[in-house]
């Protein structure tokens, strides 16, 4: 069998939860004899594959061309959702919470989920939360669901504390950690704002894109006078990553929303 699996085409230069996703789905797939190919953006020729594999309809603009361009070529469609209703966020974030109101933009964003979710034979949600959520805003959708929980690596389990406290200036179980790209939907400024008043060290680790630069320039400003300290890493590779779970004294995910959150997992096995 030959599966090609498509995701948004910056998933290596913009890494996140789904990448991590479809990238080790790919992976065992291929320890189970599959023959499995990834590829980022709209793969031009689908010849020769029996199916096709998306991740992600929060970034919906090439999910839905994916997904059409499956269909044209007679291909069933398998769909990793990674979907959460975005109007909770949206409010929160708005400078005017009183004062929201639904877009033609967020309409025309729901038409395309809802025709990427409808392109589907099988809808792959990570978690029943997701099912719901999915349910509750798309009703009515044909396909089958299965409710598939992310994994986790097993590397995590293995992290050295020591070594990452001695390269970043940190006492063992003496921080709290916050890992994932550093952008206004991951609420690090709210974070920041809560170890401040706690006066807690914290350690932020995670990639800073040019759209977030406003938003990161902000956390900043806001960190740079706190009581303890606040550190801002890049994103960290796997090994570096568990030797900062294991050191950590607990990992916070303050996000607006998750379907799951992948690296509260990866934390939990690394034992904070």
């Amino acid at each position: 069998m030959r599966v090609l699996l498509q995701i948004r085409a910056d998933y290596r230069d913009r890494p996140g939860g789904d990448a991590t996703q479809a990238t080790r789905t790919a992976e065992e797939l291929r320890t189970l004899g599959v023959e499995a190919d990834l590829s980022g953006g709209v793969a031009p020729d689908l010849a020769g594959y029996d199916l096709v594999h998306i991740f992600n309809t929060q970034v919906i603009g090439e999910s839905v061309r994916q997904a059409m361009r499956a269909r044209s070529w007679g291909l069933p469609v398998v769909l990793s959702p990674i979907y959460w209703n975005p109007g909770g966020f949206r409010a929160a974030t708005h400078p005017d919470r009183g004062k929201v109101r639904e877009t033609a933009s967020d309409r025309a964003e729901r038409a395309l989920q809802r025709l990427t979710l409808g392109a589907a034979r099988l809808l792959l949600p990570n978690s029943r939360a997701e099912a719901a959520q999915l349910a509750a805003t798309f009703p009515g959708l044909p396909a089958r669901v299965r409710v598939v929980p992310n994994a986790v690596d097993a590397r995590f389990a293995a992290g050295d504390s020591a070594r990452f406290c001695a390269e970043h200036g940190l006492q063992g179980r003496g921080f709290i950690l916050c890992a994932g790209r550093k952008e206004a939907l991951k609420n690090q400024l709210g974070l920041i704002r809560a170890c401040r008043d706690l006066g807690l060290p914290l350690v932020l680790a995670g990639q800073e894109t040019a759209g977030a630069a406003t938003y990161v320039a902000e956390c900043r400003a806001l960190a740079a006078d706190a009581p303890a300290p606040i550190h801002f890493l890049p994103n960290l590779g796997a090994e570096d990553l568990a030797d900062a779970y294991a050191a950590a004294r607990v990992h916070a995910q303050p996000s607006f929303y998750e379907t799951v959150g992948l690296s509260s997992r990866e934390g939990a096995l690394g034992g904070c």
